[in-house]
């Protein structure tokens, strides 16, 4: 038998405080251990039989007594009676209530009932009990438009020990990074890191670009097309902004006659806006802006390895992403494909940190300008490393395929989408929220009893529309996983939807091939 010393709060265990503690109080262990109550004439057998006789079981005795799993087990390893679904903070069967002393002149007392938990003076209140009496962790499934789930390999590299930023270790890793970057932008061009969200980049972007009263034209059909608006505002912009109510996707045609109106030094426009499913159609609008003589801007974001993106092909001037969607990687760094024509383009806007000119001169030498997250940059090797040698366009591929199976199953539900039911909707998939049931209960149902993370709607749109995400390290069954926890949180919820037939749907537009417009 192993005794635990209680710490000195008495935090181990909380008896009876008038309990004797005579040594021999305890001699007998409750019938409920396999041991039956031990005979007055057996309390002064000794110690050492015992003892014995514990720790033969492999249990572990602490000092009040109670019979613990050992050390090291997880909870469904400590022992029969060890049972899923016991209710939280109450002993499993196999710790049973301790046998308490009878004092002179008491009646002994009935042990407490499980389904109280132990209720009363012999309640053990003892954090190391109520933990291994928890039930199993929940498995989390995190299904957002961002950040996304990460592969076990990009996670070592992460978690591998720190190197300097400067080292010859890490040198080949940076060199490797910018190198990869630039093929999955499809540029000639430099990509410039930063440690920085996605909105770093963004200002990055708006920093170098933007003086005060100059003219730029953003397109703005969700909330991240009203980021770039808020953002060169910031700065000072003179900005036009050409929006659309959210749901609709931007009309190239809109834009070439609205910069027919009046010139523009740049258009801001997002290739994918998560905020509403919307995938844009970034060369039509591309192509609109440079008949205008105009520098283009794209937020990829979420885009970039998901869909294509040709940046140099497209004559895209400036491209900026991060790292924790289709790149697979945390978040903490962000990026911006920058071209000549951008670079000679930059403004008087005052600047540091984000400096394109200063970034640049560094990365030339293999350097940074300040200490890079090198952490997250090893990790980021390993994602491109992953991403290029499945290939780009097997990458598109595969995420039109899961864009499909997404909304087959939506479909499937007798739900209506949100985004548009096309390939080109291939990163999320937004829904509208049955009538009658706000969105947020639907995410809290999914979270709370199925450890799914999916988001709710922005702005206006919120308690309105649930939003999927199926963006770099996901495949059907990610989706299947969403579409069948849906269908059961909306049947709970009281929402009239088709059962037992969505997960078909899904797997079977996934085997479907592609359209190749």
């Amino acid at each position: 038998m192993v005794l635990r010393r209680r710490d000195s709060m008495g935090r181990e265990g909380t008896m009876h405080r008038n309990r004797q503690r005579d040594a021999d109080r305890q001699a007998g262990v409750d019938e409920h251990h396999g041991r039956g109550a031990a005979a007055a004439g057996e309390e002064q057998r000794p110690r050492a039989e015992q003892r014995r006789r514990q720790e033969s079981t492999g249990r572990v005795v602490d000092a009040e007594r109670t019979i613990v799993p050992p050390r090291g087990l997880a909870p469904r390893d400590g022992g029969g009676g060890d049972r899923v679904g016991a209710e939280p903070g109450c002993p499993r069967e196999e710790l049973g209530p301790p046998t308490a002393s009878v004092l002179p002149g008491q009646q002994p007392r009935e042990p407490e009932g499980e389904e109280g938990c132990g209720e009363g003076d012999e309640h053990v209140h003892a954090s190391r009990l109520e933990r291994y009496a928890r039930n199993v962790a929940t498995k989390r499934y995190l299904f957002t438009p961002g950040p996304t789930p990460v592969p076990p390999e990009v996670l070592a590299a992460v978690g591998a020990p720190v190197i300097h930023h400067r080292s010859p270790e890490f040198l080949p890793v940076y060199e490797r990074v910018l190198t990869r970057l630039r093929e999955v932008c499809r540029t000639e061009s430099e990509v410039l890191l930063f440690g920085a969200s996605g909105t770093g980049a963004f200002e990055s972007a708006v920093a170098n670009l933007v003086s005060p009263g100059e003219r730029h034209l953003v397109v703005s059909a969700g909330s991240f097309g009203e980021r770039w608006v808020a953002m060169t505002t910031a700065f000072g912009a003179d900005v036009d902004a050409l929006r659309y109510a959210w749901g609709e996707t931007p009309d190239p045609d809109d834009l070439r006659a609205r910069l027919g109106e009046q010139e523009a030094k740049a258009v801001w426009f997002v290739q994918s806006e998560t905020s509403t499913g919307v995938v844009a159609d970034v060369r039509a609008l591309a192509a609109a802006a440079k008949e205008a003589g105009s520098l283009v801007v794209v937020d990829a974001v979420s885009s970039l390895g998901a869909v294509p993106c040709e940046t140099d092909a497209w004559g895209l001037d400036v491209v900026v992403s991060g790292s924790q969607k289709a790149l697979m990687t945390p978040p903490g760094l962000g990026l911006a494909a920058v071209s000549e024509a951008a670079l000679s383009a930059t403004g008087s806007s005052p600047r540091f940190y984000f400096d394109w000119a200063r970034t640049r001169k560094a990365q030339e030498k293999l350097d940074a300008p300040v200490t890079l997250p090198v952490s997250l940059v090893a990790g980021l090797d390993v994602a491109l490393d992953l991403l290029l040698a499945e290939g780009l366009e097997a990458a598109f591929d595969r995420h039109t395929r899961l864009g499909r199976a997404a909304r087959a199953g939506v479909k499937g539900l007798g739900l209506e989408l949100f985004s548009p039911d096309e390939d080109r909707s291939a990163v999320v998939t937004a829904v509208r929220a049955p009538a009658g049931i706000d969105s947020g209960d639907v995410i809290r149902g999914l979270r709370d009893r199925f450890g799914i993370t999916i988001a709710n709607g922005q702005g206006e749109l919120k308690g309105k529309i649930f939003r999927l995400g199926h963006i770099g390290w996901f495949d059907v069954f990610d989706i299947t996983t969403q579409i069948a926890a849906i269908e059961l949180v909306l049947a709970d919820l009281g929402a009239d939807v088709e059962r037992g037939v969505a997960v078909t749907a899904a797997l079977e537009a996934f085997s479907t091939e592609p359209s190749r417009a």
